[in-house]
């Protein structure tokens, strides 16, 4: 349970545009999705998906299905919290007007991390349904501190998990439109908290 007091789930706050990636980019949006490192050989471009919102504001957190991080936020990760993982530039384009400095996050470390007898959960056709996490610090104990700065875990990657250490960065950036919950708080219903 140790490390369910150490680790966060990002939550967007408002502003809450969301993002996807363009059809002239599609193929490199899929190698996003792939396991492992990938190279992007084309300009990541990144459209706001429905509803639009009347005014868009742009904040330091932002989703494409994967996480959209603003520079400054990038650039915390950058420096000694990226691991294996990928960052890939990307450019937002809405009505006419290139919003720059996004940056798309890629994880490349999938593991199994969840604790199955502390977490409340289904699971169907191969599929996890996790609706109260708790983490498996024997799992977590094996790996290399470097390794764990930002995870996604395999039983739900939809949801990225984020070291403590790398929030109080996060925290003292002052960041936009992102709440960090610890793990140990978070539930299908915290969203809407």
């Amino acid at each position: 349970m140790k490390y369910d007091d150490i680790y966060y789930i990002a939550m967007k706050t408002p502003p809450r545009a969301t993002f996807k990636f363009s059809e002239e980019c599609e193929d490199e949006a899929e190698e996003i999705y792939a396991f492992g490192p990938v190279e992007i050989k084309q300009q990541l471009t990144m459209l706001v998906k429905k509803p639009i919102p009347r005014k868009l504001e742009l904040s330091d957190y932002h989703k494409a299905g994967r996480p959209v991080f603003s520079r400054k936020m990038a650039d915390i990760i950058k420096n000694g919290y990226l691991g294996v993982n990928q960052l890939f530039y990307a450019d937002l384009i809405h009505k006419g007007i290139t919003y720059s400095d996004l940056y798309v996050f890629k994880p490349n470390i999938e593991l199994e991390v969840m604790h199955k007898g502390r977490s409340n959960y289904t699971y169907e056709s191969d599929m996890y349904f996790v609706d109260k996490l708790s983490l498996d610090e024997n799992k977590l104990d094996k790996m290399e501190k470097e390794q764990r700065w930002i995870i996604e875990p395999k039983e739900e990657p939809a949801l990225i998990l984020y070291h403590e250490e790398l929030v109080e960065k996060f925290k003292e950036a002052d960041l936009t439109g992102v709440r960090f919950v610890k793990v140990k708080d978070w539930n299908t219903g915290t969203a809407f908290d």
